[in-house]
């Protein structure tokens, strides 16, 4: 079964060098959608290993385990809505010349290159490897950022590019000094590898490892969008093309997180809970303090929702600060809560930008009568995204909430409370002004593409299906995901 390690990200790798030699957008359309749904499959019988047997490792460079396994679920579920939303988005796109026919090839065999390099990060063993492939998205999704080559898409891509690469350089400092410990400590072999290091953390030096916590922090935590080096994130997430959004914002920082977790992992081994954990506390506090004001005042319906994705991370990184099996839980949990609803409502702004010519929410009215689908879609997703039942975005930030009362952290849930309370006033004002009312005579009716609809309603059922319960191998993934973030 370790092969399936190799097999999963050679798909995308292997069907986007062939979309290359592919001119029909219809055969380009079908064969997205053929390799995200095989991902799907591999990455659930991955999944069914991992729970059986362990672990999975394919070498020295590749790894799965519990944790890994709930990304990857994430990546694969983004990745074939994505596809299936991409079939109409793209007929509109080149309808109305706002994508050329003759670069579509380019467009899509990136898109399987940016889910590959994905794939390969959260499945990388050596963290090396985990380094070198974070910058490879970054390469890859910042090319389909400034895709269109308008100046304010590759104004994005560039500003995108330069403060990632900054950040991830301290990155690459933290997994030095982290390997140094290693190798001081004696592991003679594998002394770049997460398992082997997780495995004799309590033999590092603890100073050495605090050290490359922080540049761990400043390097993935820009990747991720944690505040104060979130700054590209809004620019990059509302000048993308929608389909690149949706995953940028729902599985791309998503990765960083992963990368955080693992080093987060080998900080308790070494140094105990405390220094690492206070350090995510603080940072994912700054980014949802930092991340309100931006919200309540924006205009820009992306940029708001690139926001949002700044307040998520904080919380995730909120409750892994707060730690413990609860608070680990609620992070992981949070993880594909923020994905799921992120991308939906991505696809939902795709569909109004479209339809109402503007970025501008002011200029954005009765969403609902102009496209009934797309306009539910957004009130059920503002909901969820400013956490009430019963979407399940509410269960895990009540989990949060939950761990961090049990936990004795009553300044930074009462901070966090009051938060995300002036952001769900925000969020249902701007989404409510946007949904109801008369549209523009202007305005087209009607007319939603069937493969966006149908993208739409798979991530609704889950979104709503998780609030309302947790399915028992979900569950047994996540509690086996915190055992592993924790060291047990």
């Amino acid at each position: 079964m370790s092969s399936l390690l190799w097999i999963l990200p050679l798909v995308p790798t292997v069907v986007g060098l062939a979309m290359l030699g592919v001119k029909d957008r219809r055969l380009l359309n079908l064969l997205d959608i053929v390799s995200t749904s095989t991902i799907v499959m591999l990455v659930w019988a991955v999944a069914q290993a991992v729970m059986h047997a362990g672990p999975l490792r394919a070498v020295k460079t590749f790894s799965a385990d519990a944790v890994t396994v709930v990304f990857l679920g994430l990546i694969a579920l983004l990745s074939v809505t994505t596809a299936i939303y991409t079939v109409g988005w793209m007929r509109r796109e080149v309808a109305s010349g706002g994508m050329a026919e003759h670069r579509l090839s380019k467009y899509f065999a990136l898109t399987q290159v940016f889910i590959a390099t994905m794939l390969i990060t959260v499945l990388a063993d050596n963290l090396g490897l985990l380094w070198i492939t974070m910058e490879a998205t970054t390469i890859t999704s910042a090319l389909l950022v400034g895709f269109r080559l308008d100046s304010n898409g590759l104004e994005a891509a560039w500003k995108y590019i330069i403060v990632t690469t900054i950040g991830i350089s301290f990155g690459l400092f933290g997994t030095v000094l982290v390997y140094a410990a290693a190798a001081h400590a004696g592991a003679s072999e594998g002394a770049m590898n997460f398992t082997t290091i997780a495995s004799m953390a309590s033999r590092l030096d603890p100073n050495i490892v605090r050290i490359g916590f922080i540049f761990i922090m400043i390097g993935y935590g820009t990747k991720a969008g944690l505040a104060p080096m979130h700054m590209w994130l809004p620019d990059a997430h509302s000048q993308a093309p929608t389909p690149v959004s949706a995953l940028l914002s729902g599985a791309l920082i998503k990765c960083a997180l992963f990368g955080i977790i693992r080093f987060h992992t080998i900080a308790i081994g070494a140094c105990g809970p405390g220094f690492s954990g206070h350090l995510l506390l603080l940072f994912g506090i700054i980014s949802i303090v930092v991340a309100t004001p931006f919200i309540l005042t924006q205009q820009n319906f992306k940029r708001l929702l690139g926001y949002h994705s700044v307040e998520h991370v904080g919380i995730i990184a909120l409750g892994l600060g707060i730690g413990g099996p609860l608070g680990t839980y609620a992070a992981l949990f949070h993880v594909i809560n923020h994905g799921v609803t992120k991308a939906l409502v991505f696809f939902v702004a795709g569909d109004a930008i479209d339809r109402y010519k503007t970025h501008t929410m002011d200029k954005i009215r009765g969403f609902i009568r102009a496209a009934p689908y797309a306009g539910t879609f957004l009130m059920l997703g503002a909901f969820s995204l400013a956490g009430t039942p019963p979407f399940s975005i509410f269960v895990s930030e009540l989990l949060v909430l939950k761990a961090g009362l049990a936990g004795g952290y009553f300044v930074a849930i009462a901070i966090f409370l009051l938060m995300v309370i002036a952001i769900f006033a925000g969020l249902i004002h701007h989404a409510g002004k946007m949904a109801f009312g008369e549209p523009d005579p202007a305005v087209p009716r009607g007319g939603e593409p069937a493969s966006g609809v149908l993208a739409m309603s798979l991530l609704v059922v889950v979104m709503i299906g998780l609030g309302l319960m947790i399915p028992p191998v979900l569950d047994t993934i996540f509690t086996r995901a915190v055992e592993v973030t924790l060291g047990h």
